[in-house]
């Protein structure tokens, strides 16, 4: 329930250097941040990120979710509801 940001690394083969990276969850108009938490093993999957109902209720209520499925989903959710996964696939 803290706010520990994780520190995304990506390592480049050409430039063979590595550098850090953050992800945000464009269906927040806060633009939350995304900690990959799960890295996925498929060519269409990229990850998988857990939000947690309470906080999706909350974010539902102050109005800090954009249209769309999530907002759709969090409409439904009671704070005590088990968390939501969340699939995140590559654009094509």
């Amino acid at each position: 329930m803290g706010n520990n940001l994780r520190i995304n690394l990506m390592y480049d083969r050409q430039e063979k250097s590595v550098y850090t990276f953050t992800i945000t969850n464009d269906d927040f108009s806060t633009k939350k941040h995304v900690d990959i938490k799960f890295a996925a093993t498929s060519n269409e999957m990229a990850f998988c990120q857990t939000l947690e109902a309470y906080e999706l209720v909350e974010a539902y209520e102050k109005g800090q979710l954009k249209d769309g499925k999530l907002k759709e989903i969090a409409a439904k959710l009671d704070a005590e509801d088990n968390p939501v996964i969340m699939l995140v696939k590559y654009k094509k």
